[in-house]
This record gives structure tokens, C-alpha cells and sequence, in this order.
């Protein structure tokens, strides 16, 4: 992956994409599927993908594997449906029999999944990046202007207006005003 990213760039980015979207929907169904079973549902397949089978495992009761269609995924719990037989001895592990917080826990559970993972990147990125601040870059200089007579060059970051240090372009904008209030009612006396 690593030497594609250098080689093919587009093709690294376009397959990264893919990866996230396939561990999204994985991590989706996974929600399912872990409050099923702490529920005592009968989950009999996980998959990713639908239409046929390119590969599966079979771990205690549940099929777990791969369909042709990466278009998805899902968790098959018996019972979801009134009109699916069932075998009798499976009956009270169905998700029709069970409470209905215990059918409202797995229906949100793939939902609520997404909110933790956006909790977790945004967790990575503020302890990576910290807080995003709207701190002054010149990206501009007006010819002719006092700007351009300075110091100032392209890029320039704003940490300070008269030695007093400022932490976004709001307390630029009130000190410079400020100052010329102060420069004017200096001129009028």
C-alpha cells in the first residue's frame, strides 16, 4: 500500500477510501451483532457484501465471510420476521421473543456505532492536531499599503499586535480598532 501511495497516488487514495467504507459497514454490523448476542439472540451469519458466497468460516453457530457485492453488509439473527419458521428449541433465542429494549438495543446498535467511531477520530485528531484555532496568516499585501512598507511577507503568522499577543483574527481586528480610535481622537485635539 505504502509504495502504491508513492507509485499511483489516485489509485492508493481511491483503495483507502474503499478500505474506510468496507471497515464502516463492518464495524456497523459488528454493533448488531455484539448486542444480539449480549441480548441471547441466535445470530447464524456476518457478512460483507451480498449476492453469492466467495468465502466463509463457520465459528459455533455463526457463518462468518465475504459475498461478491461489497455493496454492504449484514447480521442474520433468526425470528426477525413473524412468517420465518423456526425451530421450536430456537424459539425463545429469536429476536421476535425478546423484550423490546433488547430489539431496540440491536436495531440503533449499528447506528450508534457511527457515533463512536466520529467520537474517536475527532479524540485522534484533537490529540494529534489540537484545537483548530482562526489564528492571522497574511495571504495578502495590498500595494501601496502600510503592509507593504513593513515586514510583513506572504505567510506571515499574526502572534502579537503592539507586543500584546492575540489568538485569532477577532482580537486583531478589536485592537487594530482600538489603536486608530485612540490615533484619531489624538489628531482632533
Amino acid at each position: 500500500m505504502i509504495l502504491l501511495a508513492f507509485s499511483r497516488p489516485r489509485i492508493a487514495g481511491t483503495i483507502a477510501v474503499l478500505g474506510a467504507i468496507i471497515l464502516m459497514i463492518m464495524l456497523h454490523e459488528l454493533g448488531h451483532f455484539v448486542m444480539a448476542k449480549r441480548a441471547g439472540m441466535k445470530v447464524t451469519e456476518f457478512f460483507l457484501g451480498f449476492g453469492p458466497r466467495i468465502w466463509s468460516i463457520r465459528r459455533g453457530e455463526t457463518e462468518y465471510g465475504v459475498k461478491a457485492i461489497p455493496a454492504g453488509g449484514y447480521v442474520r439473527i433468526i425470528g426477525m420476521s413473524s412468517a420465518e419458521p423456526i425451530d421450536p428449541a430456537d424459539e425463545e433465542r429469536t429476536y421476535r421473543a425478546k423484550q423490546y429494549r433488547h430489539r431496540l438495543g440491536v436495531a440503533v446498535a449499528g447506528s450508534t456505532m457511527h457515533f463512536l467511531i466520529a467520537g474517536f477520530l475527532l479524540f485522534l485528531i484533537l490529540a494529534a492536531i489540537g484545537i483548530p484555532t482562526r489564528q492571522a496568516i497574511i495571504a495578502q499585501i495590498v500595494p501601496d499599503s502600510p503592509a507593504q512598507h513593513s515586514d510583513f511577507r506572504l505567510g506571515d503568522r499574526i502572534v502579537a499586535v503592539n507586543g500584546t499577543t492575540v489568538k485569532d483574527w477577532n482580537e486583531i481586528v478589536s485592537m487594530v480598532a482600538a489603536t486608530l480610535v485612540l490615533a484619531g481622537a489624538a489628531l482632533t485635539q
